[in-house]
């Protein structure tokens, strides 16, 4: 799966907790549209709100923390792919190898939370 908001979308909901629901955007004109409940903000926001989870190291480190497993995260940064790997005591728990770090991030994240993720 390439980076973009449609991973964004799916670590959101699959890493970070949030969840979808239709969300009126307080114009009543403008009707219902898809958006999120946000735990971590303790509030209903639209997917223009999503973090760039798949593109932004900022963001990326926000899953990391997420995670909190208790286990340890290794990156490893290559001249074309960057490898994430989380684990736990022997096990490992995620593994992905991307063109970029919040990528691989991401994939590596979703591993752990055992969704499987297209190619």
């Amino acid at each position: 799966m390439k980076a973009g908001r449609e991973l964004d979308a799916l670590v959101a909901e699959k890493v970070m907790g949030w969840t979808p629901k239709m969300i009126s955007p307080g114009d009543p004109s403008l009707g219902k549209r898809r958006g999120w409940y946000a735990p971590d903000r303790h509030a209903d926001v639209t997917d223009d709100d999503l973090e760039y989870y798949s593109i932004d190291t900022d963001a990326a480190w926000k899953v990391v923390e997420k995670l909190n497993l208790g286990s340890s995260i290794a990156y490893l940064p290559g001249p074309k792919k960057h490898t994430v790997k989380f684990w736990l005591g022997f096990e490992t728990k995620g593994y992905a190898e991307a063109d970029t770090m919040p990528l691989a991030v991401c994939l590596a994240a979703l591993q752990v939370k055992g969704v499987e993720v297209p190619a």
